[in-house]
């Protein structure tokens, strides 16, 4: 008898606690962004949120930094949808407000080892330092796609941050290295450059395929010179030459999902915890 009250004991406990190996297996999750579509809105999301996808897509480690007393926050205020058959094309307009900066740091040693992997060590590597959104600004996403069994499957998602032709809020720094017997050494950096960036794009890709970030610059020099007069006419020079850039394709995917649920309107989407995020 007290076997079976033992058991049905057991039994009562297992159906009220939780199944705490579920728990323990349950993906982290990263930040909310709150989405919106109307200018009036009182939404607003931290410049860092809003602009997660930057360590989520990163093929190496990211560090993270916010100025003191950092008001920066961002919000979509629009949206404008085209549909030609089973095409559609959406443009969302958005805002960046509020004053401070917020930088992502790549981490040295990483991203010299990722630029580098298929080099034979004697060649000049041409290097991301960081990328550093500064106060305010307007943009949009511009989401591209095509409607498949009565779903929307997006094909690409581009940033524009310079939509309004006003001065592009993100700012990248670049840095050029040589071997020193073979050896790439951050500390013997040079010709180190500032440039804004006025686009960037990333594509579905298919099995097997590696995604790339495809960006665009507006201003190009050092740190003297990277808005001067002719900083637009290097950047134009520049473009040429700039190559996409690998990403990281769970990144790349989530950007897509996050490019659907603004298509399909939602009210927020989850972002899963950035891996390359260092803590």
């Amino acid at each position: 008898m007290k076997k079976a009250f033992a058991a049905a004991g057991l039994l009562i406990l297992s159906l009220l606690l939780p199944d705490l190996s579920l728990i323990a297996e349950s993906p982290a999750t990263g930040p909310t962004v709150l989405l919106s579509y109307d200018e009036s809105t009182d939404v607003r999301n931290p410049i860092d949120v809003f602009m997660y996808f930057i360590p989520l897509t990163s093929p190496v480690r990211v560090s993270l930094e916010k100025s003191t007393r950092n008001t920066q926050v961002a919000w979509i205020t629009g949206y404008e949808l085209r549909e030609k058959g089973s095409g559609f094309r959406l443009k969302c307009d958005f805002t960046i407000e509020g004053s401070g900066f917020f930088i992502n740091e790549f981490n040295h040693q990483d991203i010299i080892a990722f630029n580098t992997r298929f080099l034979d060590a004697q060649k000049t590597t041409i290097n991301l330092d960081y990328m550093q959104f500064e106060g305010q600004g307007f943009g949009a996403l511009e989401i591209v796609g095509h409607h498949r069994g009565g779903e929307p499957v997006i094909e690409t998602l581009s940033i524009d941050f310079s939509s309004r032709r006003e001065k592009s809020p993100v700012i990248i720094g670049l840095y050029s290295l040589d071997p020193d017997e073979g050896v790439y050494d951050y500390t013997k950096r040079y010709n180190q450059i500032k440039a804004r960036v006025s686009y960037l794009s990333f594509d579905a890709t298919k099995p097997g395929e590696t995604p790339k970030m495809k960006l665009k610059l507006s201003t190009f020099g050092n740190s003297d010179t990277a808005d001067s007069f002719f900083s637009p006419i290097k950047a134009v020079i520049a473009n040429f030459f700039i190559d996409p850039v690998d990403v990281n394709p769970a990144g790349n995917s989530v950007l897509l999902d996050f490019a659907k649920a603004v298509y399909q309107q939602k009210e927020q989407f989850v972002f899963p915890l950035a891996e390359s995020l260092e803590r």
